[in-house]
């Protein structure tokens, strides 16, 4: 028999209630039926061992909600790793109920290591004033970026070469664990719609700041007619900021998007 679901702030345990937060944020966020489906076959998964995500409910209506995506553990930290992703609320619910309902899951997420690898300006504010620290990351874009000139190919010299004897081998990042990293690149393709149009862009993942085949990167390109490409690498000394969140972390202040939103 299922728990009774009361207003208020609610962790996601049941399959039930995770179909209904996911048909309220398809709708906010405007997910095709393909998505919302792939994310609800990976939490339904036998690799989610903590809560499917969280909610906000009022007069029995979701107004609120977030996923949460089971990473894996840290060894390095004893603790389990989990990932914010794709938080909505109403419009008449994004001032002092957000906050009230981020400060809720932050102290119920309280004993596991969080990530946020796609926070808005709005949620790096409030996530920081909770502890949230930036990761040390940095990130590089290559093709159609939102500055003049509009594009950029720099980082193009920076983040490749052309030696092929020792080609740093690229694996796709979906279902992967973030254990012996080090010698490896990862790859992921997002899917983009804007003006009825879609566009894709390829992401890599690098555990340190290795470079990357040039010849082997412009194959992927042409392979997913990507339009943009996206560089993040560890960096102790990084230039960028509201790239990836961290809290409840000691010595690890680097975690690749392993099992996250950004795998699926």
């Amino acid at each position: 028999m299922e728990k009774k679901i009361n207003d208020g702030f609610n962790l996601i345990t049941q399959s039930k209630l995770l179909v209904e937060a996911i048909k309220f944020l398809q709708k906010g966020f405007s997910w095709n039926d393909e998505k919302s489906n792939r994310i609800l076959e990976r939490l339904n998964s036998k690799e989610q061992k903590t809560p499917y995500g969280a909610i906000y409910k009022e007069n029995g209506k979701i107004v609120i909600a977030v996923l949460l995506f089971y990473q894996g553990r840290s060894f390095l930290e004893g603790k389990d790793v989990i990932n914010l992703s794709s938080w909505f609320a109403l419009q008449s619910h994004r001032g002092i109920e957000a906050i009230t309902f981020a400060k809720d899951l932050v102290e119920a997420l309280d004993d596991k290591i969080i990530t946020d690898y796609t926070p808005s300006a709005a949620a790096c504010k409030i996530f920081k004033s909770l502890n949230f620290i930036q990761m040390e990351v940095d990130r590089h874009e290559i093709g159609v970026c939102n500055k003049f000139p509009f594009f950029s190919i720099l980082p193009l010299f920076k983040k490749t070469y052309l030696r092929t004897s020792k080609i740093l081998p690229l694996k796709d990042v979906q279902n992967l664990d973030y254990q012996n990293t080090e010698d490896t690149g990862f790859f992921s393709v997002n899917t983009h719609k804007k003006f009825r149009l879609s566009f894709n862009i390829l992401n890599i993942y690098l555990a340190n700041n290795n470079k990357v085949n040039l010849f082997k990167l412009l194959k992927l390109a042409i392979k997913y007619r990507v339009i943009k490409i996206n560089f993040f690498s560890k960096n102790n000394a990084t230039r960028n900021t509201n790239v990836w969140l961290i809290k409840n972390h000691k010595t690890e202040n680097f975690i690749l998007p392993f099992n996250s939103e950004l795998s699926l």
